[in-house]
């Protein structure tokens, strides 16, 4: 009986329902857009934090007696808890060569700038520089051949190097290789006073090349803002505070994992991390604030002039003998079905004109279509329309009086 007066109704004053439906589908669409670009810019600002450079550092520990780690010691860190966290294990190793052409020792960073060819087995991580520079700042291009190299801004003004220059340095095993100048790179770190030397300049990359440290990159979250330090914590604090991945959390698995090791995250870049996510999700906090008053203002209106005009068949439900409470279910299933279509449509509209928004060129950021961002807007539309549809047929029952009822002559 029920279903039979909900579907009647639904198909009933086709163009007040047809009005709500549009205003339904409006603000869903609103909303999916707005989560939609809330979600892209998001990822969008991951990958540029992934490529800003290392969040942590790996050492060996001082008081071992181990002066340098392995190349192929990457693999260690690869089997901790949050290994699908680590983006990028880069190998350095710190020498001096000597300059044939100044007569002088030159300090040298072998490193590697591009992609390198191990067996990762299966492993995502990368071993090169090449993601994790966009924090750097390069005057000329990146290097494209082991015999390119980039020099430090500083070393390159004190000796007067510019781009195109060719040195000639001798190795520590006394070879001489001949390396052009493809970029002078700025790092504001200790990089600034070196030439950085890819491995492949000098022979092909094994695993047991000798390594000072490994710059680690990983996807964290921002740690509390009062620190803390592991070795304080009981056992059960400590599991639960290594089941998040902040930095110091995945530091100290890689120490468990790599014998002799000390890793610790390096604190600017932190912060930057901080930095950039705070207005991010001060933003997403804001839209949904912004979305939820706007939908619930704009329902309110709406539905109660949609259940003001029912104010006789309101009246007749109530004459029958139905409580507020059966009701409000009628207009809750009417309300909610007409809700269901307006989030899904307005779902795949909204994608539609953010997906054209971005290809215009206006800075937006299209991620696709993205169910969590449909089952959002439907869960959200449903929600507010429920709960204004329930508060207009309660507000329109108190205004009605039983009394006038009873009094209406039935011939």
């Amino acid at each position: 009986m029920l279903g039979r007066i909900v579907w009647r109704n639904i198909w009933r004053r086709k163009g007040r329902k047809v009005l709500v439906w549009s205003i339904m589908t409006v603000s869903a669409l609103l909303v999916s857009a707005l989560m939609t670009a809330a979600v892209g810019y998001e990822r969008a600002l991951q990958r540029r934090l992934q490529r800003l450079g290392p969040n942590l550092v790996v050492v060996p520990e001082a008081t071992a007696g181990v002066g340098t780690f392995r190349v192929g010691d990457w693999r260690s860190m690869t089997t901790i808890f949050w290994r699908n966290n680590l983006v990028a294990i880069v190998p350095v190793y710190y020498t001096a060569w000597w300059s044939e052409d100044r007569g002088e020792k030159w300090p040298v960073m072998l490193t590697f700038l591009n992609p390198v060819n191990l067996p990762t087995e299966r492993s995502t991580v990368a071993l090169d520089w090449r993601d994790l520079s966009d924090g750097w700042q390069v005057e000329g291009r990146w290097p494209t051949e082991p015999g390119e190299v980039l020099v430090g801004a500083r070393w390159a003004r004190s000796r007067g190097i510019r781009i195109g220059d060719v040195v000639a340095l001798r190795t520590e095993a006394g070879r001489v290789v001949r390396l052009r100048v493809a970029g002078i790179v700025q790092t504001q770190g200790r990089e600034d006073l070196m030439v950085l030397v890819d491995w492949r300049a000098v022979g092909a990359p094994a695993e047991d090349l000798p390594v000072h440290r490994f710059y680690v990159r990983a996807v964290t979250l921002p740690e509390p803002a009062v620190p803390v330090r592991l070795e304080n914590l009981s056992p059960a604090e400590q599991e639960r505070w290594l089941c998040q991945p902040y930095p110091t959390s995945i530091a100290y698995q890689i120490q468990q994992a790599l014998p002799h090791a000390r890793a610790y995250p390096l604190q600017q870049v932190i912060h930057q991390e901080v930095a950039f996510w705070k207005p991010v999700q001060r933003l997403v906090l804001a839209v949904t604030a912004a979305i939820g008053v706007a939908m619930s203002a704009g329902m309110g209106v709406v539905m109660s002039g949609l259940v003001r005009s029912r104010t006789y068949e309101i009246a007749l439900f109530h004459t029958l003998g139905a409580g507020s409470v059966q009701i409000g279910l009628v207009f809750f299933i009417e309300n909610s079905l007409m809700a269901v279509t307006a989030a899904i449509v307005g779902w795949l509209l909204g994608s539609w004109v953010l997906r054209i928004g971005a290809g215009t060129g206006g800075g937006l950021f299209y991620p696709g279509l993205l169910p969590e961002v449909g089952g959002a807007t439907l869960l959200l539309t449903t929600l507010i329309t429920g709960v204004v549809t329930l508060w207009a047929v309660r507000r329109e029952l108190r205004r009605v009086q039983p009394i006038v009822l009873h009094e209406v002559t039935v011939p």
